[in-house]
């Protein structure tokens, strides 16, 4: 059945009102029921009587009604609730679309918050709260309400950016010791939360308060998010509040707040409503838990399952170590009973073990100390046959073999100068002594053995050259430059340094 044209509509008025004649009974004696103080009618009839004229009135034809969808919810018995309101205007009329009305998947999906509908039901009135409510029994969509349009642009641009991503969500933690909350101190959130929460396992819980409704909600949510995330004892966090109308909810679906939750540090699980309400902040959180309770039963393990799974291991193992020791306990009576003929042969090799222990300390002594003594005798060896030993031996015996080539040469110097002298001293007694050939013979040795004197050498210009030590300087290479000489000429001795040294010029 296709909807109406707009501008056919239905107009809703007062029920027919009796004339006073028809409300006189025909005996014309009693009065009708309502009529006057003293026969008044009940609630419950006025309202069958009411709900009556608005059924008769709407109820067979049914009415095509054009409004935006407020407050949906889904029941557990599977039929949904929600307002229609005028978004021209505050006016709206609740709605029930029951689990076994004719209308598909797809018209009954239609029916969401800020959606835009057309819908056809029955007027009646819902007597319990004395409240006019219309049973859809056909939905249309009619366009996007102004709410739902600016929703959707926001959530397919934060998508594109990826804050929606799965690859983004973080594991809870799995025995949080302080959760976090942010919501309205004044609410019932922190009262569930903390009651599950203590419930399962007695985590503490940390308030950030915050303003979770109203044009200041969205600021107050993300200075509260980023408080509660700097404190390092924190955990996870738990992001709502309880119900409530498009309205009441929308600063979850501020951008604001979508983005400070999708970069918080800690983990997020956005609590937001009931379970049928569903906002943009339960996208960018880690978590979407249908209420608060459920949150914190999400956060909270259950203590309960852990300590039956406790103590049935606790059972288990008491039983298991009993039957250890009783089988221990058995294996033990029936090894000692053949123990005993054992215990004096383990008595006999403990003190031979005992003896060679005694033996093998005593060989080990001697052992180390006829080593001690090899050892120092190869030090003693191996000191005496070291270069710098040998050569120190040699320095000595070179220096003991110049001493006495010194002393040995002083000697034959002083003989041959006492030689000299005394034939000196002799050859003029022999010169007046000696006749003809005689002095002729003895002039010659004299001048033969004056001639061979070192005197006569140094005499004719020649210089004897001694080091300081007194050895005779043969080669350049005992007096290199730099070093002092004692040079020997025939009336004096002359110390000289050796400036410069030539090699000797080949003819």
């Amino acid at each position: 059945m296709e909807p109406p044209h707009r501008d056919s509509t239905w107009a809703f008025g007062p029920p027919e009102v009796e004339s006073p004649e028809a409300s006189v009974s025909p005996l014309g004696a009693v009065p009708a029921p309502g009529a006057t103080p003293e026969s008044p009618i009940s609630v419950s009839t006025l309202g069958a009587t009411l709900r009556a004229r608005i059924e008769a009135t709407f109820g067979a034809r049914g009415v095509w009604v054009e409004g935006e969808v407020r407050e949906c919810s889904l029941a557990k018995s599977g039929h949904l609730y929600f307002t229609l309101r005028d978004p021209h205007s505050t006016d709206s009329i609740r709605c029930a679309l029951w689990r076994t009305a004719r209308v598909g998947m797809n018209e009954r999906a239609a029916v969401t918050n800020g959606a835009h509908l057309v819908v056809r039901g029955r007027a009646s009135l819902f007597t319990s709260k004395s409240e006019v409510q219309l049973v859809v029994e056909a939905v249309r969509q009619a366009g996007r309400g102004a709410l739902l349009e600016a929703r959707e642009r926001l959530k397919a641009k934060l998508e594109a950016e990826g804050l929606f991503a799965a690859s983004r969500k973080r594991p809870l933690p799995k025995d949080p010791r302080v959760i976090g909350v942010v919501t309205s101190p004044s609410g019932a959130v922190v009262h569930d939360v903390r009651t599950v929460a203590f419930q399962r396992g007695g985590a503490r819980i940390l308030l950030a308060p915050a303003v979770v409704q109203g044009a200041t909600a969205a600021d107050s949510i993300v200075a509260a998010l980023e408080r509660i995330a700097r404190v390092e004892e924190v955990d996870v966090i738990i992001v709502g509040r309880g119900g409530g109308s498009v309205e009441d909810l929308a600063c979850f679906d501020d951008e604001r707040v979508v983005r400070a939750i999708a970069a918080c540090p800690k983990p997020v699980i956005a609590a937001v409503g009931h379970e049928t309400d569903f906002s943009l902040a339960d996208l960018a959180a880690d978590v979407r838990a249908a209420t608060p309770s459920q949150a914190a039963e999400l956060c909270v393990p259950a203590i309960a399952p852990r300590q039956a799974a406790l103590a049935d291991a606790k059972r288990r193992l008491w039983r298991a170590l009993k039957e250890a020791m009783r089988a221990a306990r058995e294996e033990l009576t029936s090894t000692g009973e053949g123990l005993h003929a054992w215990t004096d042969r383990v008595r006999e090799h403990e003190r031979l073990v005992d003896d060679l222990e005694v033996r093998l300390q005593r060989e080990a002594l001697a052992r180390v100390r006829r080593g001690a003594r090899v050892r120092d005798e190869l030090v003693t060896r191996l000191q005496a046959l070291h270069p710098a030993a040998r050569l120190a031996a040699q320095q000595r015996r070179a220096h003991d073999l110049e001493l006495r080539l010194r002393r040995a040469g002083e000697r034959m110097l002083v003989m041959r100068r006492e030689s000299l002298r005394a034939a000196t001293q002799a050859l003029p007694l022999l010169a007046q002594s000696a006749t003809g050939d005689r002095r002729e013979a003895l002039g010659t040795a004299a001048a033969r053995l004056h001639a061979l004197s070192p005197l006569a050498i140094l005499a004719r210009g020649y210089a004897l050259v001694t080091t300081r030590d007194g050895v005779a300087v043969r080669h350049a290479s005992e007096a290199p430059v730099g070093s002092t000489v004692h040079v020997r000429v025939a009336e004096a001795t002359l110390d000289a340094t050796i400036i410069a040294s030539r090699p000797k010029e080949t003819p």
